[in-house]
């Protein structure tokens, strides 16, 4: 109907895309906007923080690298092999243990204690309280490794979540490894990663207690 009255059409993928479906889809649009300068940059970046994640974790043997879950609205939505979150998990140098479901989004508690993950990563949502202290004090998941250990963390939002598709991701996948692999990162400061992208693509002098809303929650 759009192009029948001769408006040009673009179609995007954005939550539903892969690494290089993104940085595609900044380069496209920047061709749109006429700011192609500003893409190549931002795509440069991202190859630059996705290779210097790879390199640290690509010395782990596959038998022992982390096996994890994610859940995102709650602790039986999660996302299979199909989705965002099988690129930030292997990226980051993770076992996604629900690879296997696929295009699936949802899961069970049976499920969930059969993989027995070592660590759950959980997407912060709006309005709902701490998730990871819930999932902690859940009797139905005490005997998960993961839970057993404290491997519970919860992915920071800045201007948009970390743990999805955005120009911000890269800061998701630098805080996935440090917060898996802290011994393989520990030459890495995520304030001044943070800082430093908000200034370089945003314009933004990012504050410490802007920053450190991000990490926590916390209003700044």
């Amino acid at each position: 109907k759009i192009e029948e009255i001769g408006l040009p059409l673009v179609t995007m993928y954005i939550g539903k895309a892969r690494i290089e479906v993104m940085k595609e889809e900044f380069l496209r649009t920047s061709r749109i906007l006429g700011r192609e300068d500003k893409a190549k940059a931002l795509v440069d970046y991202w190859d630059a923080k996705l290779g210097l994640v790879r390199g640290r974790v690509g010395t782990i043997p596959p038998e022992k690298r982390l096996r994890v879950y994610y859940a995102d609205t709650d602790i039986l939505h999660t996302e299979g092999g199909a989705w965002w979150t099988q690129d930030l998990l292997s990226f980051a140098g993770a076992v996604n243990v629900a690879e296997d479901i696929g295009q699936a989004r949802e899961t069970t508690m049976e499920k969930l204690l059969e993989w027995d993950p070592e660590v759950i990563v959980v997407s912060r949502t709006m309005g709902q309280a701490d998730k990871v202290a819930g999932i902690l004090k859940d009797p139905q998941l005490r005997d998960l490794k993961a839970v057993r250990s404290g491997r519970v963390y919860e992915f920071p939002i800045g201007a948009f979540w970390w743990n999805r598709p955005s120009p911000e991701a890269p800061l998701g996948f630098l805080w996935l490894a440090k917060t898996l692999y802290p011994e393989l990162m520990a030459d890495i400061d995520m304030k001044k990663e943070t800082v430093d992208f908000f200034k370089t693509f945003y314009g933004y002098e990012l504050s410490d207690a802007e920053y450190e809303s991000f990490i926590t929650g916390s209003t700044p």
